[in-house]
């Protein structure tokens, strides 16, 4: 039979790995978003941006009088009938 102090060493030991594991992820975790971000979303958005797309159509045109977007009659009706 092993002796009591090896099991509480054992503890330590394994604490001691999930600590500096959790360190090790999340720098991993940092390191990925950050390249993702930097390097793919935002060079898109220039090159978007660039182009002249307005996806959330935040700039109105000069014959815009509002920023209304008028949807079809077919739209409207099915809206919101098959919430729970």
């Amino acid at each position: 039979m092993s002796e009591p102090s090896d099991a509480g060493s054992g503890k330590i030991l394994a604490r001691l790995a999930c600590r500096l594991l959790r360190a090790i992820g999340d720098l991993v975790q940092l390191l990925a978003l950050s390249i993702f971000y930097y390097g793919v979303l935002t060079p898109l958005a220039v090159l978007l941006r660039l182009a002249g797309r307005d996806r959330l159509r935040l700039e109105p045109g000069p014959s815009l009088a509002t920023y209304w977007v008028e949807r079809p009659a077919a739209a409207r009706q099915t809206d919101m009938t098959r919430q729970r």
